[in-house]
């Protein structure tokens, strides 16, 4: 088991926030391109559309005021370029803002190439075998499954010596000796039925049959993935939810943390629908 990976610290998030000096010295025109360039790294339409839209309105802007300047009324222009001006630092502030849900999408991507805290998963190993199987070993059973014979009779006591009881005289002829439980009754065991007595069945691991698609599955056919645990389920519903759905296998491994390990082990039970809105 890996210790869980360290999170980024102040000096990684500060150069991952670089895009946000575009809006500071875009001077307005170029105040939407850092949008545009983490909306199609993200593939989030969101920002990148807000990105265009800023360039194109302050663009719109600007070249009315040059317009303005060349003989129309004082106050008009100066409407026209405090507009401008509220707008850039509008788009500053946005960026601002919008720095966090990118930092937040950056360290979930870089937590995804660190080695997880999970252990061995469930489905590396046969479905436990109930205490006292009849499958299972001598060794794993308390009480052995033959019967317990008695012991050889006692012969007669000497002439003077104190008498056995009653139920060690020796038997007469015919007698069959008395059998004892092989378990004591006090302790109840599933009843053992006609069936196996090989040995026990080597470890094998457990695949349920049928594709999981990642953009329609549910959580019950998630749980049957190699390594998904009801935290790591419940975060990629949600994330499906709040996404829209997902657009690439890479994607999805990237959101549910997956080392490239866990990914290749699970890859052949995944496929992709279109995603669509939930």
């Amino acid at each position: 088991m890996y210790p869980a990976p360290a999170r980024p610290g102040f000096g990684w998030k500060l150069l991952q926030s670089w895009w946000v000096l575009i809006s500071i010295v875009g001077i307005g025109c170029l105040s939407g391109a850092g949008f545009v360039l983490i909306g199609l790294r993200a593939r989030k339409p969101g920002w990148w559309g807000t990105g265009v839209a800023y360039m194109v309105v302050e663009t719109a802007l600007f070249v009315a005021s040059d317009r303005v300047l060349s003989g129309t009324p004082e106050h008009l222009d100066d409407t026209i370029v405090t507009a401008w001006g509220v707008l850039w630092l509008v788009s500053i502030v946005h960026s601002f803002v919008l720095n966090v849900f990118w930092l937040r999408w950056r360290e979930q991507r870089y937590l995804a190439t660190q080695p997880q805290p999970f252990g061995v998963p469930a489905a590396y190993g046969s479905p436990a075998v109930p205490f006292g199987s009849p499958v299972a070993p001598a060794s794993a059973v308390p009480y052995s499954g033959a019967p317990y014979q008695s012991p050889p009779p006692v012969g007669p006591p000497a002439t003077g010596s104190i008498g056995f009881p009653a139920q060690c005289q020796p038997p007469t002829a015919g007698h069959v000796p008395q059998q004892y439980p092989s378990q004591p009754s006090s302790l109840q065991f599933p009843a053992a039925t006609t069936g196996s007595t090989t040995p026990w069945p080597a470890p094998t691991p457990w695949t349920p049959n049928g594709p999981v698609d990642v953009n329609i599955a549910d959580a019950a056919q998630f749980s049957t993935l190699e390594a998904f645990d009801a935290a790591r389920v419940a975060h990629v519903l949600s994330e499906r939810q709040r996404r829209g759905g997902y657009t690439s296998l890479a994607e999805f491994a990237a959101t549910a943390q997956l080392t490239p390990y866990q990914f290749e082990r699970i890859q052949h039970r995944l496929a992709l629908s279109p995603p669509r809105r939930f």
